[in-house]
């Protein structure tokens, strides 16, 4: 007898019940899927061309908070809020502000360079709801590119010879302290780091990478060889400390591992599995020893 054919009902009326008897947390794919014992691929396929966001909020399952669409004022408030923590952003400032790209392409979008879409639509909104704001001026210079950083001279070898402190901070940039593995000099110090280290250890750790995104929870697909010989696929989620995947606001069930350079998340939910790669280097350097 055949498999039954997979149905979108299906799907619906799963999700639906482990909402129903989930008291705090939202309830991700990944738990829709292990519930029914299907592949997420499959139900990706199921709804194609649809957003699983909407879907949930038409039948009614909650959804967690960086799905909630923002509104074009919405969402322009809360990037005056990230401009004056750390003035004109990146991306991932921004993302980590809790905006994601794909909000900024559904509301302001006109060409090619949809952040410097948003800073002009913001200079206006500025204009108008707060024209004594300090971002004002902020917004403006880097419109005109008079804010584009001074080139830094070249050092010397004796400004070179200081770099000897364990933990540095240079023309505005944090160093770790030193690791000199392979041919990465110092150890993390932002989320950007745990990502470069994982990917010179991920063989080691038996994982392949297959894909690695900015913009989107979570930050990569791999595989890994699990006993036997057989491959699993993950989805991997990055951040430099364990603690700041709850301070982000992403899904638990949104990801199998977390890769971090620091496990500080005493009281993480059970089905994340976390690789502190401070722990993990620190074993593989021993037993080269």
């Amino acid at each position: 007898m055949g498999k039954k054919e997979l149905k979108k009902e299906d799907v619906i009326k799963v999700w639906k019940a482990l909402d129903r008897n989930r008291d705090k947390k939202w309830i991700g794919l990944n738990a829709v899927c292990a519930e029914m014992g299907i592949k997420r691929y499959h139900v990706e396929q199921l709804f194609q061309g649809e957003s699983l966001t909407e879907v949930k909020q038409r039948h009614g399952i909650r959804t967690a908070p960086q799905e909630e669409p923002y509104t074009r004022d919405r969402l322009l408030e809360k990037f005056d809020h990230i401009v004056s923590e750390h003035g004109i952003p990146t991306w991932k400032q921004i993302r980590f502000g809790g905006i994601s790209e794909s909000a900024i392409k559904r509301l302001f979008k006109k060409t090619d360079d949809p952040k410097r879409d948003l800073v002009k639509e913001y200079h206006e909104w500025l204009k108008k709801n707060d024209p004594h704001s300090q971002n004002l001026d902020l917004v403006e210079k880097h419109l005109k590119g008079e804010d584009k950083p001074k080139v830094s001279p070249v050092p010397t070898a004796e400004t070179s010879r200081r770099k000897t402190r364990l933990s540095e901070k240079t023309e505005g940039r944090t160093y770790g302290p030193p690791l000199n593995y392979e041919n990465l000099v110092y150890a993390p110090a932002n989320e950007q780091g745990v990502v470069v280290l994982f990917a010179m250890m991920s063989k080691h750790l038996q994982y392949s990478i297959e894909g690695v995104w900015q913009d989107s929870f979570p930050d990569c697909e791999a595989t890994r060889l699990e006993r036997g010989g057989s491959r699993r696929r993950v989805k991997i989620e990055f951040e430099y400390r364990s603690k700041d995947f709850e301070n982000h606001c992403h899904d638990p069930n949104g990801c199998d591992v977390l890769v971090c350079w620091k496990d500080n998340w005493k009281d993480r939910p059970a089905t994340i599995e976390v690789i502190e790669l401070s722990k993990e280097i620190e074993k593989m350097l021993s037993t080269k020893k």
